[in-house]
C-alpha cells in the first residue's frame, strides 16, 4: 500500500463552540462539523430539518407524468428500460412494480453486460416495436443514447428519460428528458442516483406524496442510492436514512432472503454494511451477465425460487472476488516484467482474457494500493475495453475528453470512467492519459486520508462514540469520522486470527490502549517496543456479552519524526527522475547517493535477508539515518539494477541475493543518469 498524506486543518474552537450551542451537540460532533466546512444552513439540512424537492422541480417532470398518464388511460404497452449494475436494477424495480400496481400494462427489460451492454441498443428496441410496445421509459441510462433516441421516433414509439450521467452538449430527442444534471434543470440538487430519479418520477405520479412512496419503495431506493456511491448528502442522506428505516419492516421476500443469505440482519443496519454485504451480491450477478436473476428475485413469490436465486448471488459473489484476485496476480506479473510502468502517472494495464464485469473493481483495488488513477482493459481482437478508477484531484473525464479522438466510445465522471478503443492504440492511449496529467497538474495529488479531529485517550469513551450515530449513514462525501491519536507508545504486538492481524498496545499519556489493526500479520509488522507513533484511527462500539467497549481500528500509522511534506517532496522528485524529467543539478545532487550510503543500506537489508515491505516501509524502519526518501529508493533500484536484491510477492517483498562476482558501481545507469 503507498503511504497516503494526512490532511488535518482543524476549525477555529470559536466556530465549534457556536455548533455545539445551536444545534445541541457535543464538542466531538461540533468539531466533526467545524472541521468539515459545514454553514449552519448545511447542517439543519445534514439533521434532517431540510425538505425534500418537490419532484415537479426536475425539468419535464410534468410531460413525463401527462404521458404516462396518457398510456395508462389508453392501456399502451410500456417498457421500463433499466441497467445492469445495483442501481440500474433498483430502478428498474421501484418503477415497474409501481407502474404494474397502478394498472399499467408494463414489462421491464435490463441488458446484460455481454449481451446488448450498456444503455439502449437498436436489437432490444426492433423487439419491442414488434412486441407493440408504444412507450419506452429509461432508468439509469439514456441521457447519451441520441441515436438510439432517434431510432425510436422513426419507429413510432415514444421516449422518456431518466437519468443522472453527465450530459452533452446535446438532449436525445424524447417526450422528457428528466436529468437534474440539465444545464436548464432548476432543481437545487443535483446529485441523485438514478433510483433517486425513477424515485421522484413515482412521487410525481402520486402528486408529491413522498410518503405514501418511501413506503412503497423506500428500501430499494436506500440500496441503489448507496450501490451508485452518490454524495449521501442533501436529499440522497434523507432518502437513505428513511429507506434504512423501514428495511427492517420490508415484506419483499427476495430482499430479505438475500440479507440472510449475508447473514446481516435488518434491523438497525448501516450504510456501510449495505454498501459492503448486500450492493456487491447485486453487482456480481450483474458482472456475469445475470441481473436479470436479480430481478426475479426482488420480484418472485415462489419461496424456492428465491431460495435459489439468493444462494446463486452469494455464489456469484464469491466467484467475482476469486476472479478479481486471479486478474491483480497478473497485473502484479506485468508489473514485475516492465517495473518502470509504476512511475506513471496514470497506470493503464491491458490483457486478453480479463473478464469485463470486475475491471472497474480491479482498478479500484489498483488505485487504492498505489495511490494513483489507473486503467485496467480487455482486450478481445481488434479492441480493448476497460475501467478506470481515480482519486481526488483527478478527473479521469478531463482526460478522457482530451484523449476522445482514441476512444470507439467513453464515458463516466471525474473519479470512474469506462472506455473501448482500439487495441492498435493502447501505447498511444497509455501516453496520452500521462501527457494530459503532466500538461495539467504540476503535480499529481497524492492520495490520503482527510482526518476530522484529534482525540485523546480520556476521550475514547462508550458515549462519545456512540454520539457519532448522528452523523449516519456513512458513505460518499459523508465518510466515518477519522481521529488522529498523536504521541502514542508502542507497549505491545499480538497476532490474531493464525497472525492474519494484530492487536496493538500503547501507551497514550495517561494510560494504556488497545488498538487492531487489520490485514498485517507479524512478519510485516517491523516498529518495535518503545517507538512512539502517530495514528490515524476510526472508532466503533463493540458489543459482547451484552457489555459496550469502545474499538478502536488502525488505518495508519507512522513514527512522530515522520516529516509529512519531506516526504512527499523527495517521493514526486524520485519519480520525475526515473522518467527522465529531472534538469536541476540541485535536485539531481540531493538524490545521488555516496558509495558509503549504498553500503549502509546494502547492510541493512542483507542483515535482514528478506523484507516484507517496499522502499516506502523501508524509509519508516530507517527514519533516523536522516536519510530523504528519493535517495533511499535510488539506492535500491540501483540494488535491483545489480543484481543484489529483487522483489518478490507482488513487490510487497525485498530479498537480498548473494553477489556473485565485485559489484562495480560505475557501470550503473541509474549513477550515470544522475551524474
Amino acid at each position: 500500500m503507498s503511504l497516503k498524506k494526512w490532511i488535518f486543518h482543524a476549525a477555529s474552537p470559536e466556530r465549534s463552540e457556536e455548533i455545539s450551542e445551536r444545534f445541541g451537540v457535543n464538542n466531538i460532533i461540533a468539531d466533526i462539523l467545524a472541521t468539515r466546512g459545514f454553514q449552519d444552513e448545511e447542517i439543519e439540512e445534514y439533521f434532517g430539518q431540510g425538505e425534500l424537492e418537490s419532484p415537479f422541480v426536475l425539468k419535464d417532470m410534468d410531460l413525463a407524468v401527462e404521458r404516462l398518464n396518457q398510456a395508462l388511460e389508453n392501456q399502451e404497452k410500456i417498457v421500463v428500460y433499466g441497467d445492469y449494475d445495483c442501481d440500474g436494477i433498483t430502478s428498474t424495480y421501484i418503477l415497474y412494480t409501481y407502474l404494474l400496481s397502478i394498472g399499467a400494462e408494463v414489462e421491464a427489460f435490463i441488458p446484460e453486460r455481454n449481451v446488448g451492454g450498456y444503455g439502449l441498443n437498436q436489437e432490444a428496441i426492433d423487439q419491442f416495436h414488434e412486441q407493440g410496445v408504444q412507450l419506452l421509459v429509461t432508468v439509469d441510462n439514456g441521457i447519451s443514447a441520441l441515436k438510439e433516441a432517434d431510432y425510436i421516433a422513426e419507429l413510432g414509439m415514444d421516449l422518456i428519460i431518466t437519468d443522472h450521467h453527465a450530459v452533452g452538449d446535446t438532449l436525445p430527442q424524447a417526450v422528457a428528458v428528466i436529468n437534474p444534471h440539465r444545464s436548464d434543470c432548476p432543481s437545487k440538487f443535483k446529485d441523485l442516483a438514478g433510483v433517486g430519479v425513477a424515485f421522484k418520477l413515482i412521487v410525481a405520479m402520486e402528486e408529491g406524496d413522498y410518503q405514501s412512496a418511501l413506503q412503497f419503495a423506500g428500501e430499494f431506493v436506500a440500496i441503489g442510492t448507496i450501490g451508485d456511491i452518490v454524495p449521501l448528502v442533501g436529499e440522497n442522506r434523507t432518502l437513505v436514512q428513511e429507506g434504512l428505516r423501514l428495511l427492517e419492516f420490508s415484506e419483499n421476500l427476495g430482499l430479505n432472503k438475500l440479507f440472510q443469505k449475508a447473514k446481516i440482519p435488518r434491523s438497525n443496519v448501516l450504510a456501510t454494511v449495505i454498501a459492503f454485504g448486500i450492493v456487491p451480491r447485486i453487482n456480481a450477478a450483474g458482472r456475469f451477465n445475470m441481473a436479470n436473476k436479480v430481478f426475479e428475485l426482488f420480484t418472485s413469490e415462489d419461496k424456492e425460487t428465491i431460495d435459489t436465486i439468493s444462494t446463486e448471488l452469494n455464489e456469484l459473489n464469491t466467484k467475482r472476488q476469486q476472479l478479481e484476485q486471479g486478474v491483480i496476480q497478473e497485473i502484479m506479473q506485468q508489473i514485475a516484467e516492465n517495473p518502470n510502468c509504476l512511475h506513471d502517472r496514470v497506470l493503464v494495464f491491458a490483457k486478453e482474457g480479463w473478464p469485463k464485469g470486475i475491471l472497474g473493481i480491479v482498478s479500484a483495488r489498483i488505485t487504492e494500493r498505489y495511490g494513483k488513477p489507473s486503467v485496467v482493459m480487455e482486450i478481445d481482437g481488434e479492441y480493448a475495453t476497460g475501467s478506470a478508477r481515480s482519486i481526488d484531484g483527478f478527473s479521469l473525464y478531463q482526460a478522457m475528453y482530451a484523449n476522445r479522438d482514441l476512444c470507439v466510445k467513453w464515458g463516466g465522471h471525474s473519479k470512474a470512467a469506462g472506455m473501448t478503443i482500439a487495441t492498435k492504440d493502447l501505447e498511444a492511449f497509455r501516453k496520452g492519459l500521462n501527457l494530459y496529467a503532466k500538461n495539467h497538474l504540476k503535480r499529481m495529488p497524492d492520495s490520503s486520508y482527510k482526518i476530522d479531529r484529534v482525540v485523546t485517550l480520556k476521550e475514547l469513551t462508550v458515549e462519545n462514540v456512540e454520539s457519532l450515530s448522528v452523523l449516519e449513514p456513512f458513505g460518499c462525501e459523508n465518510p466515518s469520522p477519522l481521529f488522529l491519536m498523536k504521541n502514542v507508545r508502542l507497549e505491545e504486538v499480538i497476532p490474531l486470527a493464525g497472525g492474519k492481524h494484530l492487536k496493538l498496545k500503547f501507551f497514550a499519556g495517561t494510560g494504556m490502549m488497545q488498538a487492531l489493526l487489520f490485514g498485517v500479520p507479524r512478519s510485516r509488522f517491523y516498529f518495535k517496543r518503545g517507538t512512539m507513533l502517530n495514528l490515524v484511527v476510526s472508532l466503533d462500539i463493540n458489543n459482547f456479552n451484552g457489555r459496550k467497549s469502545v474499538s478502536v481500528k488502525i488505518k495508519d500509522m507512522r513514527p512522530c519524526s515522520f516529516e509529512q511534506y519531506r516526504f512527499f517532496s523527495a517521493k514526486w522528485a524520485f519519480e520525475d527522475i526515473m522518467r527522465g524529467e529531472v534538469e536541476d543539478p540541485k535536485i539531481k545532487a540531493r538524490a545521488l547517493p555516496n558509495r558509503n550510503e549504498i553500503a549502509a543500506i546494502y547492510r541493512t537489508l542483507h542483515n535482514l535477508k528478506k523484507f516484507e515491505g517496499n522502499a516506502e516501509k523501508l524509509y519508516l524502519l530507517t527514519l533516523k539515518s536522516g536519510m530523504n526518501y528519493c535517495k533511499l529508493s535510488i539506492i535500491i533500484e540501483i540494488l535491483k539494477e545489480q543484481g543484489l536484491l529483487e522483489m518478490v510477492e507482488d513487490g510487497k517483498t525485498m530479498v537480498m541475493k548473494e553477489a556473485t562476482a565485485k559489484v562495480n558501481l560505475s557501470e550503473s545507469k541509474i549513477l550515470a543518469q544522475l551524474k
